[in-house]
């Protein structure tokens, strides 16, 4: 898989709304954030869409939590500097693939 950048999906976490994530590549952020417990996953063709989303409404209190999760991770780990961070290391990795 390879990464991409998005600055839309920290926002939408640190938003404290519930977060549903479909996506079909990796982004800098990946290892930082963890399904169920900092956003909802749905599937890339959306088929779950549906019930991922009456899933939160049926269960609003690990919904909440999921939102009180994302938003501090997102203040703890998604901030410029860690962008920046990381595409620096990965600039780094390009430039042994061609010494």
């Amino acid at each position: 898989m390879y990464p991409g950048f998005t600055s839309r999906f920290p926002g939408l976490l640190r938003s404290g709304s519930v977060a549903f994530k479909s996506t079909r590549f990796r982004e800098w952020f990946h290892g930082i954030l963890q399904p169920y417990q900092h956003y909802i996953p749905v599937n890339y063709n959306l088929t779950d869409l549906v019930e991922k989303v009456s899933w939160a409404h049926q269960h609003p209190e690990q919904a909440r939590q999921i939102a009180h999760e994302s938003r501090q991770r997102v203040e703890q780990s998604l901030r410029p500097v860690d962008m920046q961070c990381y595409m620096y290391r990965l600039a780094l990795e390009y430039q042994q693939l061609f010494e």
